[in-house]
């Protein structure tokens, strides 16, 4: 559902994700052999499957490097890409916080994809109390290009980017609504939680990121 949901959205929002996806069941023998224990409420027997994407993720590129310095260098190849300021307005809106150096797969032309929502929104095993809409959430993204408060963010491109949310939702939320109502029709409160949040936090991003930004140490 995590990972379904991040995809169309971020689809929506015109950033580079593989262009083919689809969800297929499994047998709940695999399930079980997951050992999957911190989700209280269950998960379900699907996985979410994508197209290949070209490239290596920066945790490979720069395997053997110390994390900081590994963000330094992602940092590098982050400055000026088109699809920088979406996507931080992206994973607030969606409460991302696990934006990590194996989320990105970088090609050998320099072209980025983003991959794997999993975490979000909030956590992988998110509870309709989690579901904050006015909730202040951990950038990681923010946090890797203000690494040391050395190098600054456009922050109105990042606000921009975010006054596009609600035409995105709306251009969506009919889609989001059928998936959600199928795997999470029969738990009324984490349904009408997750559509509660994401509506929500697209009307409020752009004032929310304005707040958020203008304290960053840049």
């Amino acid at each position: 559902m995590n990972e379904l949901t991040g995809y169309l959205i971020a689809k929506a929002c015109g950033l580079p994700v593989p262009k083919r996806a689809g969800i297929v069941q499994l047998s709940q023998v695999l399930v079980d052999s997951m050992e999957i224990k911190n989700c209280p409420e269950g998960v379900y027997r699907y996985a979410f499957a994508v197209s290949e994407s070209p490239g290596r993720s920066p945790n490979s590129i720069y395997a053997g490097l110390p994390g900081a310095m590994a963000a330094e260098a992602t940092r590098e190849i982050l400055q000026g890409w088109r699809g920088l300021s979406p996507l931080m307005a992206f994973d607030d809106w969606a409460a991302n916080q696990d934006r990590n150096l194996g989320n990105f797969l970088i090609d050998e032309k320099g072209e980025i994809f983003v991959i794997d929502h999993s975490n979000m929104p909030v956590d992988i095993c998110w509870t309709a109390d989690a579901l904050a809409p006015e909730g202040r959430f951990r950038n990681i993204l923010v946090e890797i290009m203000t690494l040391g408060g050395s190098v600054p963010i456009e922050e109105g491109f990042v606000v921009r980017a975010a006054e596009r949310h609600p035409d995105v939702y709306n251009s969506i939320k009919d889609e989001l609504r059928a998936w959600w109502q199928a795997f999470l029709g029969n738990d009324p409160s984490r349904r009408d939680a997750i559509e509660s949040f994401f509506h929500n936090r697209a009307e409020n991003g752009s004032d929310r990121l304005s707040q958020t930004l203008s304290t960053m140490p840049v």
